[in-house]
């Protein structure tokens, strides 16, 4: 997931979405609860704010989950869809 940061740190969203796409394809294999935790890395912060996040959070499943627990720290959810905060 580093990739994903990179990508996204030298302003190649189009990549970086790219990459986020072929890691959802491979999680079919199971992998992809680990590499989780790397969406939240600070330098995400454009990566988040991209509106083709809603698309990818809800194949990941997150929108039942910022429901029911709350969205994620710096952030608060409308409509379903998660707004980073400042």
């Amino acid at each position: 997931m580093q990739i994903l940061a990179f990508y996204t740190m030298l302003g190649g969203l189009d990549e970086a979405y790219d990459f986020a796409n072929k890691a959802l394809y491979a999680a079919r294999f199971g992998t992809m609860g680990i590499l989780l935790p790397w969406l939240w890395h600070p330098e995400l912060l454009p990566f988040w704010k991209d509106a083709r996040f809603t698309g990818l959070a809800a194949r990941l499943g997150l929108p039942g989950c910022w429901l029911s627990r709350g969205p994620p720290d710096g952030s608060k959810l409308r409509d379903g869809r998660l707004l980073i905060v400042g």
